[in-house]
């Protein structure tokens, strides 16, 4: 399963990931992430706690223990590029 949208938040207590659906307007969802969960940037690897408000992704989930977990995260525009 995949899911796009613009990152508002990353919690790394609870190890979640806020994005709002479709965009920047979209309503906000949330998803999973654990040590296995890659973040790619232009050929860079980056954990997810280096995503940034504003960063549009595309987040590939697959089904976990706790529900949907994101597995790979490729940001597509950085929010430092806007």
């Amino acid at each position: 399963m995949e899911r796009r949208g613009a990152i508002s938040r990353v919690d790394t207590r609870n190890r979640a990931i806020y994005y709002t659906e479709g965009g920047y307007s979209g309503g906000e969802q949330s998803v999973a992430y654990d040590g296995r969960t890659s973040v790619e940037y232009r050929g860079q690897q980056y954990r997810p706690e280096a995503l940034e408000r504003g960063d549009l992704v595309r987040i590939q989930l697959s089904r976990g223990e706790r529900g949907w977990v994101a597995d790979r995260i490729l940001v597509e525009v950085s929010s430092r590029e806007r």
